[in-house]
Order: C-alpha cells, then sequence, then structure tokens
C-alpha cells in the first residue's frame, strides 16, 4: 500500500508560488461554481456587481445601521425563557438553543455558470455558523423532516425516484415534464411561509400544539432576524431564507407542499391530467396526459399565482432530464440513464492527492455503483462506464484500481442498488474532526473523547422525541 510518511506536500515549488499569487491576488475572488464541480475566477468587480444588485432589491434585504446581534440575543433570550418557564422545552434543549458567543453570519455568492458562463448570476448563501439562529435552525429542521417526508409529492433522492419510475406505466397519449421553481429560497414571503407550516403542522404533526406553537415562534424569530455581513456593512433579510441555513430545505418543502394541497391538487386540469406528480425540492416531474397545448395552459395557470412561484419547464414525449437522471421512454415504461450537466467537468478526486489511500480507491467504486443505479440498461452502463475510466485516468488513477472498481459494479443489477441500506446508530458514537496526520503518530482519537458524551448530553432531546415521533 503506498504511503507518504516523510512528504510534507504534493505541490512542487512552481505550484506552491502560482497557489500563494492565486490568494493574494485581489482582482477576482476563487469560487465552486453553484452546480458542475468547476472551479470559477470572478472579478471581482463582476462579483461586487452581482453582490449589490441582489442586496439593494428592498423587497429582499434592507441595510441595518449597526451590528444588531446584542439585540437580537436578547430577544431570542427571552424567547427560550418564556417557553422554558411554560413546560414545553428542557433546560438541556434551551442550552442547546442558545449561542453564548454569538458570530456573525457572513453572505457570499456561487456563480451560475450553467445559466450564464460570460455573466453568472450568484446564487445567494449565508454562512451562519456560529450565529444566533444556527442551532434554532437546526432545531427546527428535526422536527421539520416528518412533514416533509409525509407529503404525497416527496422524493428522498435518485434512488427514490428510480424505484418510482419502474412502477410508472404510461397512458396513451403523454408527455415527461419537468419543472423548476425559480429562485424558490428568496422569494417565500414569510406571512406565507409562516401560513404554509402552520396548515403542514396542523395536518402532519404529532407533537403537542404548545410545542408547535414553539416551533412557529421559533421560525419566525428565525426568519426574522436572518441578518449578516457584507463588505463591511450589515443586512437584514426582509424576504425568503436564507440559503445555508440548516431548515432551508425543509422549510421550503413545506411551503410548495402546502402550494400543491392547496393550489394544485384541487384543480380540475391536475385532477383530469396530471399522472404521478413528483418533487425533489423544488424540482417538480409529472406526466401529462393530454395534449401539449393544454399542458402549457396548465404550467401558465400556475405561474399566476400572488406568492411569488414561477415555474420554468420542459415538456416532452420521449425523454428528458431529472436531478442527475436522464429518462426515456422504452414502450409504456421509463428507463433512466445518468445525466451530467453540459457545463460539468471532471471534478474527480486528483489520485495524486494526500487522501488517505482507501479515501482514494474509494471514490471510483462509490463512482461506478452509482452510474450502475442510475443506468437501467446495460448498453448505457457500458457508455457511462468507459466515460467514466477515462475521467478517472486524467486524475491519474491506476488501471488496476478502476478495472476493480468497475468489476465490482458490473456484479450488481439496478434493483439491487434501489434498497436502502439500514444504519443503526443507537450502538455508536461518532468523533468527526478535521483530518489530521497525527492521528497515525500514536495520538488515537479516544484519547480526545473524554467528556464527549456530557458535552453532547443536549441532543439526548432528539432520540426522545425521535421516539414519540415514529409512534
Amino acid at each position: 500500500m503506498p504511503t507518504q510518511v516523510g512528504r510534507s506536500s504534493n505541490l512542487n515549488l512552481a505550484e506552491k508560488r502560482a497557489l500563494r499569487d492565486l490568494q493574494s491576488n485581489k482582482e477576482f475572488v476563487i469560487k465552486e461554481a453553484d452546480k458542475g464541480g468547476n472551479v470559477v475566477l470572478w472579478s471581482i468587480e463582476a462579483y461586487l456587481e452581482e453582490a449589490n444588485r441582489q442586496l439593494t432589491n428592498p423587497r429582499c434585504y434592507q441595510k441595518l445601521p449597526s451590528d444588531p446581534t446584542a439585540v437580537f440575543a436578547s430577544k431570542f433570550d427571552s424567547l427560550l425563557c418564556r417557553t422554558l418557564s411554560f413546560g414545553i422545552i428542557s433546560p438541556q434543549e434551551k442550552k442547546y438553543l442558545w449561542v453564548e458567543h454569538p458570530v456573525t453570519a457572513t453572505f457570499y455568492m456561487l456563480p451560475k455558470i450553467h445559466k450564464d458562463e460570460k455573466k453568472p448570476p450568484g446564487r445567494p448563501i449565508v454562512s451562519s455558523i456560529g450565529s444566533i439562529c444556527e442551532r434554532a435552525s437546526e432545531y427546527l429542521d428535526f422536527f421539520f423532516q416528518p412533514i416533509v417526508t409525509a407529503l404525497p409529492s416527496f422524493i428522498r433522492d435518485s434512488a427514490h425516484f428510480i424505484e418510482v419510475c419502474g412502477r410508472i406505466e404510461l397512458p396513451g397519449e403523454f408527455y415527461l415534464v419537468t419543472c423548476d421553481v425559480e429562485s424558490l429560497y428568496s422569494n417565500i414571503k414569510h406571512s406565507d411561509g409562516l401560513h404554509a407550516v402552520t396548515f403542514c403542522l396542523d395536518k402532519l404533526s404529532h407533537s403537542d400544539r404548545g410545542h408547535d406553537s414553539f416551533l412557529l415562534d421559533l421560525l419566525k424569530f428565525v426568519l426574522h432576524h436572518n441578518y449578516f455581513l457584507f463588505d463591511r456593512t450589515f443586512y437584514l433579510q426582509t424576504a425568503g431564507v436564507a440559503m445555508g441555513a440548516k431548515c432551508a430545505p425543509t422549510y421550503a418543502n413545506i411551503f410548495l407542499g402546502w402550494w400543491e394541497e392547496v393550489f394544485v391538487y384541487p384543480s380540475l386540469a391536475y385532477q383530469h391530467h396530471v399522472r404521478n406528480w413528483h418533487r425533489y425540492i423544488d424540482d417538480l416531474f409529472f406526466i401529462w396526459s393530454g395534449s401539449r397545448e393544454g399542458c402549457t395552459d396548465f404550467i401558465h395557470s400556475l405561474n399566476s399565482n400572488p406568492h411569488n412561484i414561477f415555474l420554468t419547464h420542459s415538456i416532452s414525449n420521449s425523454s428528458t432530464s431529472f436531478l442527475d437522471l436522464r429518462i426515456f421512454v422504452q414502450g409504456n415504461k421509463l428507463v433512466t440513464d445518468l445525466f451530467r450537466k453540459p457545463t460539468a467537468t471532471n471534478a474527480l478526486l486528483e489520485f495524486n492527492s494526500f487522501h488517505p489511500w482507501h479515501t482514494k480507491v474509494g471514490v471510483p467504486t462509490g463512482q461506478f455503483l452509482r452510474i450502475r443505479r442510475n443506468c437501467t440498461r446495460d448498453q448505457d452502463f457500458l457508455m457511462q462506464a468507459r466515460d467514466l475510466t477515462d475521467r478517472f485516468r486524467q486524475r491519474s488513477y491506476p488501471k488496476r484500481v478502476v478495472a476493480t472498481a468497475f468489476q465490482q459494479a458490473r456484479q450488481h443489477d439496478q434493483a439491487s442498488l434501489l434498497i436502502p441500506v439500514g444504519r443503526s446508530r443507537e450502538s455508536q458514537t461518532r468523533f468527526i474532526t478535521d483530518y489530521n496526520d497525527s492521528w497515525g503518530q500514536g495520538k488515537h482519537p479516544k484519547n480526545y473523547v473524554r467528556g464527549f458524551k456530557n458535552t453532547y448530553q443536549p441532543y439526548a432531546w432528539r432520540l426522545r422525541t425521535k421516539a414519540k415521533v415514529k409512534s
């Protein structure tokens, strides 16, 4: 097994010098592309121009005259103390939710080069690690997840959707339709979002009403006190939910679940023409039984709403793409293949990196199993495997490592890879930290876990609540 003992770096002097020059260059920012795995050098002028375009939108953001941390922290403490006094949360929960020394969240953007390569719009992200609302957002996400999974349209992941496709029988006249909700996270009005969560809690929650009321108060605080710093200026987000918040995907999911329940499902067009309506957060897939013109009219009717929901769409009677899947019609059934965006590049881990050996050899295994899972037809799997092999060779992977991973994947069929793997965590404690080569020099992680149980005792409420929800 190859080792790297004694090596301090896998970069030569020229590469180190180039990296230092890039890091010190103030003429551009280096960001990962929003999708596709590309690394983008974004000129600082264009980056600031796009940030100012977004942050000067009075519907979504408001400039603050000073740092509001002390005021917002006092309000949050009052909310927690009041809820604790009513016996709705435990002292452990209050201790977990309270952030004693909060840091200010920061704003940045990821370039959407799949939308426009020359002048990409930015996906706004608020990094809230250590902020007042970080743990509150995580707490909300925990209680919102069972509501999301109970929504009729819920799709867990690609494997779940492949399983769904295998059960679909196509009608006589049909179209495959995919839709994307444009700028969902930033377009949800606070009043609409809170109304949607109230509706879904009343319908799907198994918690007591007092705790549901606390969840709404906590969500209201998170939405109305999402402040951040950008370019030495404080801002408050006045509409939508911050991407980067732990509860953002579940909150957006619940909002669209409410929209479906109240506006989509009751419509006559849906009841007479829509088959197999499925959704992964803001990505929609359904089958339209009827004319293409009728389908277009149906989507236009969905876009005529007061809730800032706008769908971009694709309609086809032969194939479409959804998540990382290409979906084809074969007879009266749907089959799937791997889909990669046109802007996707070869972002596979470089084999000469300093990652541990087992990590590097595990990458081909996972990638070949992924294409085996996504490809219904053997010929599609073999074609994708050839392309994947070429991409691994470009990243210096040995032939033997790649060939072994391919053979392992070839021994599986698609159905066997769609079975969810159960993971029991009740009997194990996970200690996750940054990689450090001192672990291999006698400093075993177990020496750092003393007091770990007491430190994370506030998480005990999760286990109790999870058992309650499942029952």
